[in-house]
């Protein structure tokens, strides 16, 4: 209980100072006891209609039908969300590290336009916070290697992640997927096929458009 209240104070510290047309806008907080007696806490956020990007890269719609996104579409969302890191590293008046960045964090409203959410492990750089070791708190596969040693929330760990994501948006798969094993990992599963074979390796409802 005490971790999830600490998560939800960052987290409601972190959104109350920053603005940006990139970050996922909060309507207001709520902290309540519902009706067993328990503490209930909740950040309410705008509606996003077009769900996350986890859904559109790798889910169907109620239909059966696959999601597809276009390259433009990706491309856009990719810069929509470097900017939103851009800000948060360095035009924030405390330098912000989100920690979980991954796809069901990325949402998405009715023009595909991304908003980076979920800030409830975020380190403010410069505050008591970030001088404690952050663990693997994060998303496996997400997570910066160097995390696994020192533990400290920086945000090469963020550009890290934002690689990862690029990688996935590219090629559609997650870097937990199953043909990622003993050796072969996201990264150096592109590295072997770049740039000759990146064709080949690219997600194949982008096929047809490239």
């Amino acid at each position: 209980m005490k971790c999830a209240d600490k998560s939800f104070v960052t987290e409601c510290d972190v959104l109350r100072s920053i603005r940006h047309r990139n970050l996922l806008p909060i309507l207001t907080a709520c902290s309540t006891i519902d009706n067993n007696g328990d503490a209930f806490k909740a950040l309410i956020y705008e509606f996003m209609p077009n769900g996350n990007l986890d859904t559109w890269l790798h889910g169907k719609f109620d239909g059966g039908t696959s999601k597809c996104l276009s390259l433009a579409q990706r491309a856009s969302i990719a810069v929509g969300i470097a900017d939103a890191l851009a800000y948060l590293h360095h035009d924030c008046e405390r330098q912000i590290v989100h920690c979980d960045l991954k796809p069901t964090n990325i949402l998405l409203d009715d023009d595909m336009n991304a908003y980076l959410g979920d800030f409830g492990i975020a380190s403010l750089l410069g505050h008591s916070s970030s001088n404690t070791s952050i663990g693997l708190k994060g998303t496996i596969g997400y997570i910066a290697p160097e995390y696994a040693q020192s533990g400290l929330a920086s945000i090469s760990g963020d550009v890290y992640s934002f690689g990862i994501v690029l990688l996935e948006i590219l090629i559609g798969k997650r870097p937990t997927d199953p043909m990622f094993e003993n050796e072969i990992s996201l990264v150096n599963f592109v590295e072997r096929n770049f740039p000759d074979h990146i064709l080949r390796i690219v997600d194949a409802r982008l096929q047809r458009e490239l």
